[in-house]
């Protein structure tokens, strides 16, 4: 048996085999299948009257002593039903109603924690739960002077805040063998419009938000990069084994 492949191209071959190894993995796309997202609120701080009531689907916290109206204050949130999640892309969490009431001075909470449980379906259609958290902040205007005076804009005196931290760190969790993580991305009015950790509602109205976030894959470790003594190597064998190769032609010859 002869064997004609030329010295240059058995060392390329070897030479390319060897650089395979460099490219490094990047983060892959992944089709991800929620069953649903609720969620709770825990560990207020401040204020007087907190309740945490259930009304139908949505969780509520409320505060506040009601002043001339119906009922206090509050934050509700109902989250999205099942739904398919493109890791990379952004998606929404649910929906978040700000019940902006007129209360007693002083009566209002300054933050309180957001418990958010995520129901997956891995592939044998099996639900995994993933708890996050985070806390929302509150700021209660005092309701007095013509809207124009209001610390954030008003049309009825005054405005008031929800917000949370914009530096949150995503969070890690893991489904089967893959990592992921997961960043809150904050509040918007529909995909396509701009996402932001704040939002300032109206005095004595309800104020409907959405919440977003984005579920990343973690990038794979990267592969073993070769020495350049290793390529070396795997040109030195394959002097080796062609001149191997070109004595045993000799000696059938």
């Amino acid at each position: 048996m002869s064997f004609n492949l030329p010295l240059s191209h058995i060392i390329s071959t070897l030479a390319m085999t060897a650089a395979a190894a460099i490219v490094l993995h990047t983060s892959p796309v992944k089709a991800l299948s929620l069953s649903n997202s609720t969620a709770s609120w825990s560990n207020s701080i401040g204020g007087t009257n907190i309740t945490f009531p259930t009304i139908g689907s949505e969780s509520q916290v409320r505060w506040g002593i009601a002043d001339g109206s119906e009922s206090n204050s509050g934050l509700g949130f109902t989250g999205v039903g099942a739904s398919s999640i493109v890791t990379g892309t952004v998606f929404q969490l649910g929906t978040l109603r700000h019940f902006n009431n007129s209360i007693l001075p002083k009566t209002a909470l300054s933050a309180v924690d957001f418990n958010l449980d995520l129901t997956f379906a891995d592939a044998g259609g099996i639900p995994q739960r993933r708890g996050f958290s985070l806390t929302f902040n509150t700021d209660e205007t005092v309701n007095v002077g013509p809207a124009t005076t209001c610390p954030y804009p008003s049309t009825t005196p005054c405005s008031d805040k929800i917000f949370f931290s914009p530096s949150l760190a995503p969070v890690a969790f893991k489904l089967g063998r893959v990592d992921y993580t997961l960043q809150l991305l904050g509040f918007s009015e529909g995909l396509g419009t701009p996402i932001a950790t704040s939002f300032i509602s109206d005095e004595n109205q309800v104020n409907t938000t959405f919440l977003y976030g984005r579920i990343a894959a973690v990038p794979l470790a990267p592969r073993a990069v070769p020495e350049p003594g290793m390529l070396s190597g795997f040109a030195s064998f394959g002097l080796y084994f062609v001149a191997r190769q070109q004595g045993q032609r000799r000696i059938a010859n």
